[in-house]
């Protein structure tokens, strides 16, 4: 299931459920979220015509049951109709939907331009020197199919024996039994659901079975990570529960606790230092707040792009992942699993020692540079996070 990617803050939301907030003269209870296709439609929205609207979240207030994606500061959602484009602005309303405030400044969609699955795949094979291409069939049924690169007089019957044909409408994988070189014609080793007909793109595939492919590129989208702010409500307990995605205490890089004031939308932070303790395969922070009174914890996270968006399974499943450290990434992860099913073939080897050094420099570039502050000295009290 896709993870959230728009999330709007909330300033204050016990002084605007009561309607005592600067920001709103009156009681609060909705958040109204509104899209748009640009920058320009975005600047030329005001109270009368805002826009196209999202989502709508409900207002929560500190002591009411909330999780980290709905309140009280953080509201998030995810927005199955964003790219690099759309911009976006929110306003809060009363209950009846009549009294509304002005309009929240402007930001864009933090998203890159989505990959699909389909052409990660394509990336891939070109990265491991060709080992996959997209063809288009001329004929076919349930038992095989016709395509020009199954065409040459440099071929005989068996050249594409084995190799794996993957359908990109449906995701459908099968093995090419014998060609015809003088047709382009091609067999199946077994016959699939959705006969191939002129037109239908495939993917030809010499060393890897789609399906393991896909397997290959998910578990790398879950060893890159991105950083996130995640705002925690704080109600006087000792311990709070981590935000998803929390595995080991390297998943918290930071950790603020924050102030606001009665007659603004202003909230201070400082650094804390927070415990992570795991109950079972639960996480637990436990900030060390000493005696003074926050209402915040804001928590820097780093979450793995697998665990943000899910698997991706279908051939029109995208990533927001980035395809500069994806691609090299993904094909030594290949090579390593091809020289573990066949370690006699040195060639595989020598693929996987290549490949490693172009991850290694991907990673230098393209991964979150993650900077940790020095632990307090003190036992007590706020302080800088280890």
């Amino acid at each position: 299931m896709p993870d959230t990617n728009v999330a709007v803050t909330i300033p204050q939301p016990n002084q605007l459920y009561e309607g005592t907030s600067p920001y709103a003269p009156f009681e609060v209870r909705f958040i109204q979220l509104y899209r748009y296709s640009s920058a320009a439609a975005a600047r030329s929205a005001t109270s009368v015509a805002p826009g196209t609207l999202a989502t709508t979240f409900t207002l929560k207030t500190i002591d009411q049951p909330v999780t980290e994606d709905a309140g009280p500061w953080r509201y998030a959602w995810y927005d199955s109709s964003q790219d690099s484009n759309t911009h976006y602005r929110w306003r809060v309303a009363d209950a009846t939907l009549a009294l509304v405030s002005d309009l929240s400044y402007i930001w864009q969609a933090d998203g890159r331009d989505s990959l699909s699955l389909k052409n990660i795949m394509l990336e891939v094979g070109s990265a491991m020197g060709g080992e996959g291409g997209r063809h288009v069939a001329t004929a076919g049924d349930v038992n095989g199919l016709t395509a020009k690169v199954f065409q040459s007089t440099l071929l005989d019957a068996y050249s594409h024996k084995g190799q794996w044909v993957w359908n990109e409408a449906n995701g459908e994988e099968v093995r090419v039994g014998t060609i015809i070189p003088a047709s382009g014609a091609a067999t199946f080793d077994r016959p699939v659901v959705t006969p191939f007909t002129n037109g239908t793109i495939f993917q030809l595939h010499a060393l890897l079975q789609p399906s393991e492919l896909i397997n290959i590129i998910n578990r790398v989208r879950g060893e890159m990570f991105v950083l996130t702010w995640v705002h925690i409500g704080l109600n006087g307990e000792d311990t709070y529960a981590a935000p998803e995605g929390v595995y080991s205490e390297d998943d918290i890089v930071a950790a603020d606790v924050g102030q606001g004031y009665t007659n603004s939308s202003r909230v201070d932070y400082r650094p804390v230092h927070v415990n992570v303790e795991f109950d079972g395969f639960r996480a637990w922070l436990r900030p060390r707040l000493g005696s003074l009174n926050y209402s915040t914890l804001r928590v820097r996270v780093r979450r793995s792009i697998r665990d943000m968006e899910g698997d991706l399974v279908g051939p029109t499943d995208t990533t927001q992942a980035l395809m500069n450290f994806l691609r090299p990434a993904v094909a030594w992860e290949a090579y390593r699993w091809l020289s573990e099913g066949d370690p006699d073939d040195e060639g595989f080897f020598q693929l996987t020692g290549m490949k490693r050094l172009d991850v290694t420099a991907a990673a230098t570039r393209y991964q979150p540079h993650v900077v940790r502050a020095v632990a307090p000295r003190e036992l007590y009290g706020p302080g800088m996070v280890r």
